[in-house]
């Protein structure tokens, strides 16, 4: 079992912060809204410190003028399309290629991309690891398709799964309730905690807890604004 600690802090929109251990980032998982994401990620660098990384998840345009917007970091990563237009040292990751991140040459921190369906090569969702890539947390991203989640759960055993807020309206196929992606999440990954951000937009005035469905509900850990949740 990896040792790492990983503290989670909604931010505003859809940007959530990270620590693992010594290591600090910001994530973007779900690209939809640019400028307004930017300034959500400018505000959560605010007074933590160097940014060890920045990840950028979903399948938004970004453009070189925007990446002058995206907060201080040493590694942003991206798919391999928007690192290009992005410039300036960001990495690109293809499906199932992992970075390694190091912090003062003791903390270790392995970032794969996962696909993350309808976004093309563009959007990419992410996993992370310590002792091995993928044992920490998985980031889907926005459009991911259930063949996808059932890939990653093939190839990784996370401690723990964002999911995604719409998630818990949305239907991955015609009509079963079985087909609820947040479902399928999951069954594919029965032994991770899984993890949902009660105040990001989408939930409305209806708590998620309250749209998840019974024999799901149970399993859902929530983390919101003000308060970091911590995963040992």
């Amino acid at each position: 079992m990896p040792s790492a600690t990983t503290k989670l802090s909604a931010l505003e929109g859809v940007v959530i912060r990270i620590e693992i251990d010594s290591m600090r980032m910001l994530v973007i998982p779900e690209w939809r809204d640019g400028p307004a994401a930017l300034r959500h990620a400018a505000a959560g660098a605010a007074g933590i410190g160097e940014l060890d990384a920045v990840l950028l998840g979903g399948g938004g345009v970004w453009s070189g003028k925007r990446e002058a917007g995206l907060p201080a970091a040493r590694r942003v990563y991206a798919s391999k399309p928007v690192a290009a237009c992005l410039g300036c040292g960001a990495v690109g990751l293809a499906a199932y290629e992992t970075g390694t991140l190091c912090r003062d040459g003791l903390t270790r921190l392995l970032v794969t991309a996962t696909p993350a369906g309808s976004a093309g090569d563009a959007g990419i969702g992410f996993v992370l690891g310590s002792v091995r890539p993928g044992d920490l947390l998985y980031l889907p991203g926005v459009g991911v398709s259930p063949e996808g989640v059932t890939d990653v759960a093939d190839r990784f055993a996370p401690r723990a799964v964002l999911l995604g807020a719409t998630w818990f309206v949305r239907r991955c196929g015609p009509g079963s309730r079985d087909h609820d992606l947040a479902w399928m999440v999951a069954r594919a990954f029965p032994d991770a905690v899984l993890l949902a951000g009660d105040g990001w937009p989408e939930a409305g005035r209806s708590p998620l807890a309250g749209r998840a469905r019974p024999d799901l509900a149970g399993r859902l850990t929530f983390f919101r604004k003000g308060r970091p949740l911590t995963i040992t």
